[in-house]
């Protein structure tokens, strides 16, 4: 095996551990602050926030760092390490958590707000190490002059396909069988093995210098209005990844309702996330293919933006006609109804996260190229593992606030469906934007 395949498999790897990790500490948390919608949103906007923060910043770290493999070597032992403590603080925290629940239970969101407070003091070290992952492997492979576009898209394709393996073998296997604790713990040994392997590939390749990229001489007015645009994107791809977790705790809130009887909250939750990634995978994969090949790139943005926001308009539609509550199997046997489950599911879900898993390599190589050109004449040092991190950075922070909308305002506030609407709007607003 090549020393990049060997890299996508343990990046791989890293994507099945990452997400045996969110189910299994949110079911821990749940566990311990109470299974609700705003649990469940807590826990999603904390564990995204991490992400934001270890992409912006330990992005940066990689420019400058001799060596990004060795960095990820650090990263994937530092995760293991965290995760490997998680369960002794949860155990900590568990008298703390008693005392809230006596004393604040009749003030709802002032609850809601001291169980966020200390879910995201629990999960953002783990998280931000997490973050990093990205950014610090598009540095890696920057360097070694690959075309930017596929390898961003096949490392994003690779990651998400390991966490739709980690969700579907956590969900419905690896808990049942082995419990909740071996079930993290066989993770930490995942993020473990991944570290000593890319340490071993780290210490035999040689330390490359940042690649050097093509200058772009730009006049003063013109470096002011690429400022104004990089900004902008930003902006819009923050509005995309605020749709896309606000969509994704929206349906989870529905088909908690609509799913056949036999689905606990921890099925449901391990459900949707696994046809959500299962799209974002199959989306950048087909999008590596092809990426580098393709002209107009901020049309395809544009239009990919506005199927989206449409689909999830559409999906209002099939709520108010009570589409979701036909079953295929209506007196059906128990795995019919898991089948029944994952049809529902995909109905509303597949589609758009193939969309959305197309938008983020798309983005990476816009921001990329468009907006990060040089100033002076001389060649400029490769700066991927930070332009990746904001990219990924700004779509992570409008997850969390999306998460967050969904979960806390849109909810118990404005509804499903009205939700859905503010939702297909701010995907909508996205493409105009950048228009």
């Amino acid at each position: 095996m090549t020393p990049k395949k060997l890299i996508y498999s343990l990046f791989l790897i890293s994507g099945i551990s990452g997400l045996i990790y969110e189910v299994v500490w949110t079911r821990m948390l749940t566990l311990l602050f109470g299974s609700t919608v705003f649990a469940v949103s807590a826990v999603t906007t904390a564990f995204f926030a991490g992400l934001a923060l270890g992409s912006y910043y330990l992005g940066k770290y990689a420019d400058t760092h001799p060596n990004p493999l060795k960095t990820y070597a650090y990263l994937e032992a530092a995760i293991g390490l965290t995760g490997f403590l998680l369960p002794v603080l949860l155990g900590l925290l568990t008298p703390i958590a008693i005392f809230i629940y006596r004393h604040y239970s009749t003030t709802f969101y002032l609850l809601n707000l001291i169980q966020f407070v200390l879910i995201f003091g629990v999960l953002c070290i783990p998280t931000t190490l997490m973050g990093g992952t990205l950014p610090v492997l598009a540095e890696h492979f920057g360097r070694e002059s690959a075309p930017l576009g596929r390898e961003v898209g096949r490392l994003y394709a690779l990651n998400t396909l390991g966490a739709v393996g980690g969700t579907l073998a956590t969900g419905f296997f690896l808990i049942e069988t082995i419990g909740v604790r071996h079930t993290n713990y066989l993770a930490v040994f995942l993020n473990l093995f991944v570290a000593a392997t890319a340490w071993g590939l780290a210490r035999r390749s040689d330390p490359r210098k940042p690649a050097e990229r093509s200058a772009v001489l730009q006049k003063p007015g013109e470096r002011n209005a690429a400022s104004l645009h990089k900004k902008a994107f930003l902006l819009a791809f923050g509005l995309s990844g605020f749709a896309a977790l606000a969509y994704e705790i929206l349906c989870l809130r529905i088909l908690i309702f609509v799913l056949p009887y036999g689905y606990n909250s921890i099925y449901v939750f391990s459900t949707v996330l696994i046809v959500f990634l299962t799209g974002i995978a199959l989306g950048s994969a087909l999008i590596s293919r092809v990426i580098d090949r393709l002209e107009n790139l901020m049309i395809w943005f544009c239009g990919i933006e506005i199927a989206l926001g449409l689909y999830i308009a559409f999906t209002l539609t099939l709520l108010v006609r009570g589409v979701a509550h036909w079953s295929l199997f209506p007196n059906s046997l128990h795995g019919e109804r898991f089948v029944d489950g994952f049809l529902k599911t995909g109905l509303m879900l597949l589609f758009p996260t193939v969309l959305m898993g197309i938008l983020f390599p798309l983005a990476g190589k816009i921001y990329s190229q468009r907006f990060e050109p040089s100033a002076s004449p001389s060649p400029p040092s490769s700066k991927l593992g930070s332009e990746i991190g904001r990219v990924y950075s700004a779509n992570t922070l409008g997850g969390i606030l999306g998460s967050f909308f969904a979960g806390f305002v849109g909810v118990p506030f404005l509804g499903i469906q009205k939700s859905l609407g503010a939702t297909s709007l701010f995907s909508l607003s996205a493409a105009l934007i950048v228009y």
